[in-house]
């Protein structure tokens, strides 16, 4: 519960921000520094330095940091509320009380600084995810800001190619999933997961020979496989095909995606199709046909937010690439 609009004893300063040593007004003073957050006070113009009084800490709430700014890059799959319940980087501003069990009308900041990826698969599939803050009565009573610093990244995974002889391209994934109403301070790049391309189609053929053209030989290729999306995890390229005979040739495998950068095509054997671009932040290519088979679908991208009915998402910023959706994060 904040501290009294109105009337104010140090009894209300302390339940909500724990008592310091000496029970010292003047340690309400505090600068800190988490992460990339730098100067932080104990809550919103509460003074940092130089004169403090009860009327300067009216109206104020208990401000707590989810630090993720200590993981190593290539993280995945975070959850801010759940990391909240089980106390892991959670830092107290102030550092005069221990997490509240409940975290009702606090403040709470998720901040990242590092490459944090997502997992293949539903497209509603996020690597970063703010949590339920809601009370039992389904109440909004808690503050939820992002802050996401100059070197954070935050991606969809890609969708594999699909493979050579008509395969279908997977669908990417997406970063950012919002179960509460956010603020979201962005510097750094959010971004969907590109879908992968589609197998291109085999080709079974005929080749005259022979004098006149009298005789033929049959020939078979195969077709080429389909790019890769990027993102965190991207994805592989689509597999090549074997078995090629008669004048026929095998296709080419596709190319694996990056981080930023979809994988190229495979090429299809002689007269096959050849494999579809995966997608670098939008949907993959479909996969070339034949008269004999149909190149495979392309994979569709992910999304940058998936926000539940429960969440809102306010605020921008920095490089942000891919739709909202709304839908329920997974």
């Amino acid at each position: 519960m904040p501290t009294p609009a109105g009337t104010i004893k140090f009894s209300d300063i302390t339940n909500e921000f724990g008592t310091p040593p000496g029970k010292n007004l003047g340690a309400f003073r505090v600068s800190t520094n988490v992460g990339t957050l730098s100067d932080l006070p104990l809550d919103v113009d509460v003074p940092k330095s130089g004169s403090i009084s009860f009327g300067n800490l009216r109206n104020k709430r208990l401000n707590v940091v989810i630090d993720y700014t200590g993981l190593p890059d290539n993280s995945t799959r975070l959850n801010a509320r759940s990391d909240y319940n089980a106390n892991n980087r959670v830092v107290i501003i102030g550092g005069f009380k221990s997490r509240p069990s409940s975290p009702q009308n606090i403040r709470v900041i998720i901040h990242t600084n590092t490459r944090i990826g997502s997992a293949p698969g539903n497209r509603l599939n996020v690597a970063l995810r703010t949590g339920n803050w809601r009370d039992s009565a389904n109440n909004a009573l808690t503050t939820v800001i992002m802050e996401l610093g100059s070197a954070s990244k935050i991606y969809g995974a890609g969708g594999k190619g699909g493979n050579a002889n008509g395969g279908n391209g997977e669908n990417g994934t997406s970063a950012i999933g919002i179960d509460y109403p956010t603020t979201v301070n962005n510097l750094g790049r959010i971004q969907c997961g590109g879908g992968g391309g589609g197998g291109g189609g085999y080709r079974q053929y005929a080749v005259a020979t022979g004098k006149k053209g009298k005789g033929s030989v049959s020939s078979y290729s195969t077709g080429g496989g389909g790019g890769a999306g990027a993102g965190l995890p991207f994805g592989a390229g689509g597999d090549a095909s074997v078995g090629a005979y008669g004048f026929g040739s095998n296709g080419s495998g596709g190319g694996s995606g990056n981080h930023e950068n979809a994988g190229a095509p495979g090429a299809g054997g002689a007269e096959a199709g050849s494999g579809g671009s995966g997608g670098q932040y939008g949907n993959g290519v479909a996969g070339g046909g034949t008269d004999n088979q149909s190149g495979g679908s392309l994979g569709n991208a992910g999304f940058a937010f998936v926000i539940s009915a429960s969440g809102s998402k306010s605020g921008g910023g920095g490089t942000i690439i891919g739709d909202d959706i709304s839908g329920e994060p997974t």
